[in-house]
């Protein structure tokens, strides 16, 4: 019990200061102010890929955050990327110039960041809910990873000349191959099932 109790603190903190990766992405130029951007998500094996107008590009994202005694045993908060979208560093082209807009949240049938009994009234569940973003200047030349935290979500970016000479050799992650579980996939499938009987 005592051992229990001494170590606490360390796990508290170790909970609250964790930045968890959960994206990457990475620039490609088509023309002026036009860019195509490779999305990795989740466990990042797969990518999306969208077209981007502007020199700059937001993410925006929800998140729900538990009561505390839920994150003292181990849960963290949920995410789930809602929106990306171009921007434009000078005000007269954010104004004038053609913007791009994406959604990105999956089709679920069960959404919990949705007005439901779990965020709406089962407030000893959930503590609070609120909306994240980040921006960054458009790079070809960098790698940038998306991090979450207690907070919300930060952003950092590592030259991908200096990330290619790190790695020379290229492995096949193990973990992309075949990575989800039997309940992962029957899960997706009985909800796709059900997304695609109700629209």
């Amino acid at each position: 019990m005592f051992s229990l109790l001494g170590t606490a603190p360390f796990y508290v903190y170790h909970q609250f200061s964790t930045e968890t990766p959960i994206a990457k992405f990475q620039f490609s130029y088509i023309t002026k102010d036009v860019y195509y951007i490779d999305f990795f998500n989740g466990d990042m094996c797969e990518s999306s890929r969208y077209k981007v107008r502007g020199d700059q590009v937001q993410f925006d994202a929800s998140f729900l955050k538990w009561q505390d005694w839920i994150t003292l045993l181990g849960a963290e908060p949920m995410h789930r990327f809602e929106r990306m979208s171009g921007r434009y560093r000078n005000i007269q082209d954010e104004r004038q110039n053609v913007r791009t807009v994406m959604y990105m949240s999956p089709n679920v049938v069960f959404d919990p960041f949705s007005e439901t009994p779990l965020n709406a009234g089962s407030n000893w569940l959930v503590s609070t809910q609120y909306g994240s973003s980040i921006y960054v200047d458009i790079d070809p030349t960098l790698l940038y990873t998306i991090y979450k935290t207690e907070d919300g979500m930060i952003v950092k970016s590592q030259s991908v000349i200096a990330f290619k000479e790190e790695d020379l050799v290229i492995d096949i992650n193990p973990n992309c191959i075949d990575s989800k579980s039997i309940f992962e996939k029957s899960s997706k499938y009985v909800n796709d099932v059900f997304v695609s009987f109700f629209s």
